[in-house]
């Protein structure tokens, strides 16, 4: 790890996962500062389409739920590898979805990785933990 905090947009709306991915990045020994969007619309301004002024600044990784109301996270995704001081981003894609499908159309809009959230809380924690760091680091897991 490097020796400054890393930077982590977190694009998540149901609070008790923000709360154990905060606790997972903590239990890895993560040090960090999240920018956190609950609505996608928000991320979408932020990230990729605000004027010069209302863009965050480049991240060092994108944490990004699927799942999102309003902006799917499958179309922010698209919106995050269309934009160009965001393409080299690591964007992980954090569901509860077991489809196919959705695996898929992640991988082909640019996902580095597709990360479900486990049921069983230790868990969930080791594996969002482990799988953050190895991205901060430059190794991409395998899913």
């Amino acid at each position: 790890m490097n020796s400054e905090r890393w930077n982590i947009v977190l694009v998540e709306d149901h609070d008790p996962d923000v709360f154990l991915i905060k606790e997972a990045l903590v239990a890895h020994r993560i040090e960090c500062e999240i920018t956190h969007f609950r609505d996608s619309e928000e991320a979408v301004k932020r990230l990729c389409n605000g004027q010069p002024s209302e863009l965050i600044p480049v991240p060092d990784l994108i944490l990004l739920d699927l799942n999102m109301p309003r902006i799917p996270g499958i179309e922010v995704l698209k919106c995050i590898r269309e934009t160009a001081r965001l393409r080299q981003v690591p964007v992980a894609i954090l569901t509860s979805s077991h489809s196919p499908i959705d695996r898929r159309e992640a991988a082909m809009a640019g996902a580095t990785i597709y990360i479900r959230k486990q049921p069983v809380l230790d868990e969930f924690l080791n594996t969002v933990g482990a799988t953050v760091s190895k991205l901060l680091n430059g190794t991409v897991p395998q899913d």
